[in-house]
């Protein structure tokens, strides 16, 4: 995707006009009082006025006590340092891309922003990123490191152009009971077995099918695909960061996962047009057995209303494959634009969002949804423990070779979700659609 609509969005400024009280006024000793107490309101406005007022961005979460939380930790920056005010709006994964599109065109960024992989990326590559190296070392100052696969991730030429902020996995739900009925008393743990477990729910579990992979145009397609294609040994680029879409290993991977729909039919026929909630309401919903999905769904599962489903629902490890277990995610930052009016603010500001006990406690509210940045945050529930081994086995969207500009276009352009609808709905050989998709990326450059 070269570029994101704009948005056609206005930007209202609130103007308050102070008032004073002119001396004649002051005649009387309660008038007095009034005037002075008129006159220190007003002074402290004005004091608040001509304080730099720092824009933060960040991502809507599930959360929204710990939404909340985050808000008033920012603010409480500015008021505990009294160097600025700080303004703090949360953008729903949804008009993510446009709003950053929209501020980049007119240069009104704000002053820390969220950032997603993909979009640093990108906005690296046109010289938009200020490297903030200092502020990680600032942070880890403490003795507490960031995940090291995260601080490598935002590294490009040598600089470090993002904060880790908490990480994002992946893991398989299943559910019990619809597997044992179709007589496996264990999660699979590869993908063939996932294949075999698929079909046989299918064919056995009434109404039910095996496997709720998603072929729609949404981010969750372009991560588990990535992340079923990397572990069967395919890939869209080599090591040396070339095109290999039309590789013969990759192109026999990609018919594996199609398969899964045209060949098995394990996969609910409507997969094809899913988002990123389809394959969430067809497990709540009781239409699939397995599913592969970020943290979010296990917010679902801790609510008391759903205890009894939640009873019956188990998360495990990403499959592994020929090339082992690959997991196509991306951790979450904090980053600095160029042009940011505040830069240095900023920065002081994201080491003040970071501290490690605060952090620690709010990241603890969130532990269902995200993973922490920082290494040494463990924890030992069942819920969370795929999702921290899925960490250990994520690769980008450039694997196996270097995460290129053109590798995070291609994520975001939706190109493997392209060639699932090619072959799935176009009815394409997967060769064709691959070597179609291959000309089309090489077009995004």
């Amino acid at each position: 995707m070269k570029k994101l609509a704009l948005l056609t969005a206005i930007a209202l400024l609130t103007v308050s006009s102070l008032v004073g009280c002119s001396p004649k006024e002051v005649k009387e000793p309660t008038d007095s009082k009034s005037s002075v107490s008129e006159s220190g309101s007003s002074t402290a406005a004005q004091d608040q006025e001509d304080k730099p007022n720092v824009r933060v961005w960040i991502k809507k979460s599930f959360s929204e006590a710990a939404d909340n939380a985050l808000a008033e930790r920012l603010k409480e920056f500015g008021t505990s340092t009294g160097k600025c005010t700080v303004e703090v709006e949360f953008i729903p994964n949804a008009n993510f891309g446009e709003k950053y599109a929209a501020a980049v065109e007119s240069g009104e960024v704000p002053d820390v922003a969220f950032m997603t992989l993909y979009l640093l990326r990108q906005y690296y590559d046109n010289g938009l990123m200020m490297e903030i190296s200092d502020v990680v070392d600032g942070i880890e100052g403490s003795g507490h490191t960031l995940s090291e696969k995260a601080k490598s991730a935002a590294t490009f030429d040598d600089g470090l152009y993002a904060v880790p902020y908490y990480l994002n996995g992946a893991a398989m739900f299943y559910r019990k009971d619809y597997l044992k009925q179709a007589g496996w008393d264990e999660p699979p743990v590869t993908w063939e077995e996932v294949r075999q477990c698929a079909k046989d729910v299918t064919e056995k579990v009434e109404g039910v099918y095996g496997l709720g992979f998603t072929y729609g145009k949404c981010p969750d397609t372009e991560n588990n695909g990535r992340s079923a294609l990397f572990s069967l040994g395919g890939h869209i680029f080599d090591m040396e960061g070339n095109l290999s879409l039309s590789a013969p290993e990759t192109l026999e991977a990609l018919q594996w996962i199609c398969d899964l729909y045209l060949v098995d039919e394990s996969v609910p026929p409507t997969a094809v047009s899913w988002d990123d909630a389809g394959n969430n309401t067809a497990f709540l919903s009781g239409q699939v057995a397995m599913i592969f999905n970020a943290a979010s769904l296990t917010m679902e599962l801790q609510k008391p209303e759903n205890a009894e489903f939640a009873a019956n629902v188990g998360v495990a490890n990403m499959p592994s494959g020929v090339d082992g277990t690959k997991v196509c995610n991306g951790p979450q930052y904090l980053s600095i634009f160029k042009n940011a009016k505040n830069p240095d603010l900023a920065k002081e500001l994201i080491q003040y969002n970071m501290n490690y006990d605060w952090y620690s406690g709010w990241v603890d509210e969130m532990k269902y949804g995200v993973q922490p940045a920082f290494a040494d945050i463990k924890y030992d529930d069942p819920y969370i423990l795929p999702y921290i081994d899925s960490n250990e086995n994520s690769v980008w969207q450039g694997y196996p070779g270097p995460y290129t500009g053109i590798a995070a276009k291609a994520w975001s352009a939706f190109k493997l979700t392209d060639v699932f609808q090619r072959v799935l709905v176009d009815q394409v050989p997967v060769d064709q659609a691959a070597a179609e998709i291959q000309d089309q990326i090489k077009a995004l450059e």
